[in-house]
């Protein structure tokens, strides 16, 4: 079994890979990074809740726009302050990493969020 450390390192990654092919256009690619970051999430409910929430909860402060927004989805239910503060600073820009910040923020405010921790 993996650490928390180098799981929330493989879900930086994936969250890196899947911005980035959306931005291209590539949703093979997209698709193939959430596929893992789903597989990282489960691997991260084996764990403690809290330490992986503390851990993962560093990447919302993290230089990435896709890695802050991937993560502020994973712990909207863990960490909803935070998380919707930096959905709603996202959700402000241009592009692909806007449009996902402002759907995750309505899709949570209408009970119908089903991804995360």
């Amino acid at each position: 079994m993996k650490t928390i450390d180098e799981l929330v390192n493989l879900f930086a990654d994936a969250a890196r890979n899947h911005g980035a092919a959306l931005e291209q256009g590539d949703h093979k690619t997209a698709n193939k990074a959430i596929k893992q970051i789903e597989k990282v999430m489960k691997e991260m409910g084996k764990h403690d809740h809290l330490e992986v929430t503390e851990k993962l909860g560093k990447l919302l402060n993290d230089n990435n726009d896709d890695i802050k927004a991937m993560t502020a989805a994973a712990l909207l239910n863990r960490k909803t302050k935070e998380s919707l503060t930096v959905l709603e600073t996202l959700s402000k820009k241009e592009g692909m990493i806007g449009f996902r910040a402002q759907k995750a923020i309505e899709n949570f405010n209408n009970g119908a969020w089903q991804f995360g921790l």
